[in-house]
């Protein structure tokens, strides 16, 4: 019963999270390839803690590590995601600045 409870608040923050990035976003399916990569990473991190390491123990520190990945990941996708608006928009300045050259320069 506890289990349960702690599977779906744990589902209730995810989905927040990925309202949240949706919002940012103003796209779902950004959000969601965004998610979907953050969580593939987990499936890398288990990959190299069972298998790699060879470490069959699973401890309480596990489980909160679910969490500080999908807050490191989310919060790279928003950094990413402002570095590309910034990007675009300089790109366009840019674009609209006569780049040629002046008879002085000849």
């Amino acid at each position: 019963q506890v289990l349960a409870s702690d599977v779906t608040l744990a589902a209730a923050a995810l989905a927040l999270v990925v309202v949240a990035m949706a919002a940012y976003f103003r796209s779902a399916w950004v959000s969601g390839v965004a998610i979907a990569c953050t969580l593939a990473s987990l499936a890398v991190a288990q990959y190299f803690y069972l298998r790699v390491f060879d470490i069959r123990d699973v401890y309480l520190l596990n489980f909160v590590a679910v969490f500080v990945v999908a807050g490191i990941g989310a919060d790279d996708c928003f950094l990413i995601f402002d570095a590309l608006v910034a990007a675009l928009a300089v790109k366009e300045v840019t674009a609209r600045h006569d780049c040629a050259p002046d008879a002085d320069d000849e």
